[in-house]
């Protein structure tokens, strides 16, 4: 079993210091890039072209590899950056929302599944409220986007009963009726979305129901797609609910988690992805520093053989549009992670989350 393996041990995201999470990084992004270049050939010659060798000595060498663009990924077949053996065992495909172009599709094998659903698990176990021992989640989530199945995942993960909604429940009524029925004690939905999608927002639920949280029993509230305001958090706070906010994009899933004390700040992911905030030059950029959101796709997780190389769809740096501040000081909630804030969103993925 690989040392990045680690990325996966219970206690996670602080079961590593900050010394050994730089050196199993490392070892992670290297066979994750040699992987890349053995077995897809746009990397393979894009690496090449940037005069990265197929192994890696450090991370400032992999920093010399330019951020792959929006515009440059929608001109790819999602076939170019698939590994042709691992069409055979491929476990999901889902899409960008195209809210600023032509949607692209990525793929994922069943073990890079296994380490977005663990990675989520892990993440949402800092926030999970001491006295809610059995999880029923309602699942507000479309099933068709790249967070519904991994929700339903993550939170099985943690032993919970997870509800998605009925896919004709698109009104208020329905949506609080089948919380009702089961019982469900943790909400997994939007605050809002800047989508014209089926189903219904924390917003819309409030305003058909103001004591949503308090009346049904609702103890914990997941979500994404916006950082929630301090109005509505404060409010579902005051009705007994400890709220969790998310930060992740279409093509990668899950890439950061709210500090408990700081909400407004995120805990970076590590595990399936690796962000980096970069310069204009593509360089990553130094605590108190703003920069642009790039992100790489990097382990997978086999029962067997522990933390692998990705297998799906092949991302190296790739620029998700979005911008950050970057904060790596001591955080007073305890986890030790770097964090991000003030976050710019843009392209589909502001749209999709």
């Amino acid at each position: 079993m690989e040392k990045h393996s680690l990325f996966f041990e219970p206690g996670h995201p602080n079961a590593v210091s900050t010394e050994q999470r730089a050196a199993l990084l490392l070892e992670a992004v290297r066979a994750q890039v040699a992987f890349a270049h053995r077995h897809v050939p746009f990397w393979a010659d894009r690496l090449q072209k940037h005069g990265l060798p197929p192994t890696l000595d450090s991370l400032e060498e992999f920093a010399a590899l330019p951020p792959m663009t929006k515009a440059e990924l929608r001109v790819l077949s999602p076939w170019d950056l698939l590994p042709d053996a691992s069409r055979s065992r491929l476990y999901l495909c889902r899409a960008t929302s195209g809210t600023t172009g032509v949607p692209a599709s990525f793929f994922w094998t069943r073990p890079d599944w296994q380490a977005l659903a663990m990675t989520l698990a892990a993440l949402l176990e800092t926030h999970r409220p001491r006295t809610l021992l059995q999880l029923v989640a309602f699942n507000g989530y479309h099933q068709g986007h790249l967070m519904g199945p991994a929700y339903d995942d993550g939170l099985r993960q943690m032993g919970a009963t997870v509800i998605p909604r009925h896919y004709l429940a698109d009104d208020e009524a329905s949506t609080v009726q089948q919380i009702e029925t089961f019982g469900c004690n943790t909400l997994v939905l939007a605050q809002r979305s800047g989508l014209k999608k089926s189903g219904k927002t924390v917003e819309d639920l409030l305003r058909h129901e103001p004591e949503l949280f308090r009346r049904h029993g609702i103890r914990w509230w997941i979500g994404s797609s916006s950082t929630f305001t301090p109005e509505l958090r404060e409010h579902a706070c005051e009705q007994g609910a400890t709220v969790t906010n998310l930060y992740g994009s279409s093509e990668f899933g899950t890439l950061g988690i709210a500090c408990r004390e700081h909400p407004e700040e995120f805990h970076l992911a590590l595990g399936h992805v690796y962000v980096e905030i970069v310069d204009v030059r593509g360089r990553p950029v130094t605590a108190g520093h703003r920069g642009r959101v790039v992100i790489t796709r990097l382990l997978g997780y086999d029962q067997e053989r522990g933390a692998v190389p990705q297998a799906g769809s092949q991302l190296l740096r790739l620029d998700n549009g979005d911008e950050a501040l970057l904060v790596d000081t001591a955080c007073t909630c305890g986890l030790t992670t770097p964090r991000i804030r003030d976050i710019g969103r843009g392209g589909a993925a502001g749209a999709g989350f």
